[in-house]
């Protein structure tokens, strides 16, 4: 067999794979969707008296799960043109999303507004390291673009990093207590598990690019609480919630 017939099977189990990111898109966005629909049932807030800034957080993060969608729709269906060109939007999306995703978190610790399950430092942390990570793989899938393979997982596995909110909010994390953050490594670790298994039963192999992701999402997850407790980190969260 030729290294031209091997890419060329390659790229023909790629494109069957096409279904599979778009129903992993679209299960993420429910997750999310219902993770948080859920947590405002349960502590009964009122989302129209929120801040603008929580606002635009939520409709930021809640467009890249619909982009997401549509891109790897745009893409089984042969529209790579539209694709590339709504990329470029999207890129920009998930700069503006880590802006104001920390802006929030820090607003969520100065206003008082942190779940009583989290300590002010691992929320602002947990907050920070996610958004953080989810703009590495980003850029690295970015950098890939002309890698399809690579491209299309390491930005689903920024997605997965991203919906970390939403699958916490379906965990009893005030039962987990400093486990919470590897009680939603866990429930992230699930989406991966599911791309690589579809891996081995296309190729026998689990593409390298699902192995970075996944130790990016392990590493943020791992990091959180000892970064947190750190005396430096304790002291930037306590100027901050100051009255």
């Amino acid at each position: 067999m030729t290294m031209a017939t091997r890419t060329l099977n390659l790229d023909r189990r790629e494109k069957g794979n096409g279904l599979l990111f778009t129903i992993m898109s679209a299960a993420i966005a429910a997750t999310v969707l219902a993770g948080f629909s859920l947590n405002m049932k349960i502590r009964h807030l009122d989302f129209g008296a929120l801040p603008m800034l929580v606002h635009l957080h939520a409709a930021l993060f809640a467009v890249w799960l619909l982009v997401s969608v549509a891109q790897t729709s745009l893409v089984r269906a042969g529209a790579v043109g539209v694709h590339r060109r709504l990329g470029w939007a999207g890129a920009a999306l998930a700069a503006t999303m880590v802006v104001v995703g920390m802006l929030t978190s820090v607003m969520a610790v100065k206003r008082g507004a942190v779940p009583f399950f989290w300590t002010n430092s691992t929320f602002l942390v947990l907050n920070i390291v996610e958004l953080i990570a989810f703009a590495g793989l980003v850029v690295a899938a970015v950098a890939m673009r002309r890698r399809a393979d690579w491209h299309r997982r390491l930005m689903l596995c920024a997605t997965i990093m991203i919906a970390a909110g939403g699958v916490g909010r379906l965990m009893p994390l005030p039962l987990l207590g400093p486990w919470a953050p590897i009680g939603i490594l866990f429930g992230l670790l699930v989406f991966v598990a599911i791309g690589m298994l579809v891996d081995v039963r296309n190729t026998q192999r689990i593409h390298p690019a699902y192995l970075w992701g996944a130790g990016v999402i392990c590493a943020a997850q791992i990091l959180i609480v000892p970064m947190a407790s750190t005396a430096p980190v304790l002291w930037i969260t306590a100027q901050m919630a100051r009255p």
